[in-house]
């Protein structure tokens, strides 16, 4: 028997994060295809799931600002409102985030 708590993950979720994956690695006219099929992917979620794809792709935010590319939370913002809003507030709650306190205000924009 297990004694670590194991997270499972549903189909549907697994299905939004890699075509979410796939959308951020893309750019120019396939990043516009992809992004259909992301956002469409969107719907089939709960709000938990909702939650936790949120903070994935907050985490994700953080990793490219680390980098020096901040374009991330803009590109989440154009793909989907709702879905940008979730992350911006991830990014509030994330210890990462406070590291990275001058870089916010352009996360923000």
């Amino acid at each position: 028997m297990p004694t670590t708590v194991e997270l499972t993950l549903s189909p549907g979720y697994r299905h939004a994060q890699r075509a979410i994956a796939l959308w951020i690695e893309q750019t120019g006219a396939a990043a516009r295809r992809q992004a259909f099929a992301a956002r469409g992917t969107l719907s089939a979620l709960e709000a938990v799931e909702l939650g936790r794809l949120a903070r994935w792709l907050a985490w994700l935010c953080i990793a490219n600002v680390s980098r020096g590319d901040d374009s991330l939370l803009g590109r989440i913002r154009r793909l989907d409102g709702s879905l940008y809003a979730d992350v911006d507030e991830a990014l509030d709650l994330l210890p990462a985030t406070a590291a990275l306190e001058g870089q916010r205000l352009r996360l923000s924009a």
